[in-house]
């Protein structure tokens, strides 16, 4: 189904979409074809929000400027903020130089 699809084409994706819920949700099709409006979403109010703390330590030795990462689209901002990196040493790091990740 997707293989004739344009990524970039975001209606055709949209059509993607619909027809998935269509498939895999048919009660939530049927719904909004009976009712004209979208189900309404799950009430979440109440529920204990979940926050991960922080962790109390900084990997060392990534490689920052790994291809990898820039050909994904991450920005050196992005990579700084969030600690992102390809292994140079230890268990992760692959004998052909390269890191898994």
């Amino acid at each position: 189904m997707m293989s004739k699809v344009d990524p970039k084409d975001g209606a055709a994706l949209h059509s993607v979409a619909v027809d998935l819920q269509k498939r895999f949700c048919p009660d939530t099709a049927l719904a909004e074809k009976q009712t004209g409006q979208k189900p309404a979403k799950p009430d979440t109010q109440g529920l204990p929000v979940v926050v991960n703390a922080p962790l109390d330590f900084e990997l060392k030795g990534l490689n920052r400027e790994h291809p990898y990462l820039f050909n994904r689209g991450f920005s050196k901002e992005t990579i700084e903020h969030f600690g992102l990196g390809f292994c140079s040493r230890g268990y992760l790091k692959r004998s052909d130089g390269d890191s898994v990740a």
